[in-house]
């Protein structure tokens, strides 16, 4: 199976499928200690095992949704950021999550099989507590089987974003070049470098 691996944000596709050189210490600290930023935000502690677990089933359910054409359900997982900055940048009165499920459908597999998609977790960044936000940056790739064909993708990025302790998450592409205008939306210059220093 030779099927490209996207992440399809509509303000700009990308393909990502290269390893990219990054550090778990460009989002962490490098003591045990909480870090209080003056942008009022906190380098905490790894994620810890539950959290790993349902960031985990919720990336493979966005994934697995989003090869497979369903598109309702994997747009859920998308953080509201990368809408409004899409409507920052389309024309006034577009529907920009009808563009987003349009460029998911166009993307996804159309077959009688669908894709099965295994998330293996690389690493994952120290908590970044901003406000009522847990924020990782996680480094991941896909295991992909169809119809007994297997591959893997490459090693890939994504910002990770939960505003309920880890029990729901919503995704922003943490390769993609608009990273930092979507998140410089809502969160101060000094969180969103900690977040992108060695994207």
């Amino acid at each position: 199976m030779n099927k490209t691996y996207l992440l399809p944000f509509a303000i700009l596709l990308t393909t990502s499928c290269g390893p990219s050189e990054y550090s778990q210490d460009a989002v962490s600290v490098r003591h045990d200690s909480r870090a209080q930023h003056d942008s009022g935000f906190i380098m905490d502690a790894e994620i810890d095992s539950l959290s790993r677990l349902s960031l985990s089933n919720a990336m493979s359910v966005y994934f697995g949704s989003m090869f497979n054409g369903g598109v309702d359900t994997a747009v859920t997982f998308v953080h509201p950021l990368v809408f409004k900055r899409m409507e920052a940048v389309y024309p006034p009165g577009t529907d920009v999550v009808q563009e987003f499920k349009q460029t998911l459908k166009a993307q996804s597999m159309e077959a009688a099989s669908p894709l099965e998609v295994s998330v293996n977790l690389q690493d994952v960044s120290k908590r970044l507590e901003y406000g009522s936000q847990w924020i990782h940056v996680v480094g991941f790739n896909l295991d992909l089987s169809y119809k007994g064909e297997q591959s893997s993708t490459g090693k890939d990025r994504l910002i990770a974003i939960s505003e309920d302790q880890s029990k729901t998450w919503k995704f922003i592409p943490a390769n993609n070049p608009e990273v930092r205008g979507i998140l410089a939306q809502e969160l101060p210059d000094e969180v969103v470098t900690a977040l992108t220093t060695g994207l």
